[in-house]
């Protein structure tokens, strides 16, 4: 078996006893914001080459981790996020290798976008903070809607009904978080967020019922 080694990791003591110098990987799970902080600044001064990884509740504690020298952050709320996110796709009966093949894609972007958030990003304790009138929904496009045949960017979604698309399902493939030049077909089923008042305006205009 392992051996296992019980201390506070926060003093540099207790990392030099576990050879924290030769060490390729740290992975840091505890709930301490603070311990985190300070064992991440330990261990990148005891060995520049070390992955860490630090897990931790809010993205707003993000930055200051990485600034102290974490390669990777894993954020329970970017998580519950993605659980709903998983959890409503389900709803609309998407194939399960769809949905898994969907979250990881987002936890990959996710992440990478977290990594550059600014000092002014902020953070909400719940998934209803963060969302507290938002929906998401499938809806259609028409072939006689004004927007079959635009790309996403032309269709300026988010500007004009104040709606994201997470995703576009055309026949069995699936686009996840869709780019812009991605152009928009007949019978595509978008999944969007957005508030339930410009979405209703929204799916008139993919009926073709609106401009």
């Amino acid at each position: 078996g392992e051996p296992i080694f019980y201390g506070d990791a926060t003093h540099e003591a207790v990392l030099n006893h576990v050879n924290i110098r030769q060490a390729r990987t740290l992975v840091i799970v505890i709930n301490d914001a603070a311990a985190s902080r300070r064992i991440t600044t330990v261990a990148r001064h005891l060995n520049h080459r070390l992955h860490i990884i630090v897990r931790t509740r809010f993205r707003e504690e993000i930055k200051p981790l990485m600034d102290l020298g974490a390669n990777e952050i894993v954020t329970e709320e970017f998580e519950a996020s993605v659980e709903l996110f998983s959890r409503i796709l389900s709803r609309y009966l998407l194939p399960e290798d769809e949905i898994h093949r969907f979250v990881e894609e987002i936890r990959s972007g996710g992440y990478a976008m977290f990594r550059n958030l600014s000092k002014h990003a902020t953070s909400c304790p719940t998934i209803g903070d963060c969302m507290p009138d938002m929906d998401l929904r499938s809806l259609r496009v028409h072939g006689s809607s004004p927007l079959a045949g635009k790309t996403i960017g032309e269709a300026k979604l988010e500007k004009k009904f104040g709606v994201t698309v997470l995703a576009v399902r055309r026949g069995a493939e699936i686009f996840s978080i869709p780019p812009a030049e991605l152009d928009l077909q007949p019978e595509d089923i978008l999944f969007i967020v957005g508030l339930p008042e410009k979405m209703t305006d929204l799916e008139k205009v993919l009926r073709g019922e609106g401009k």
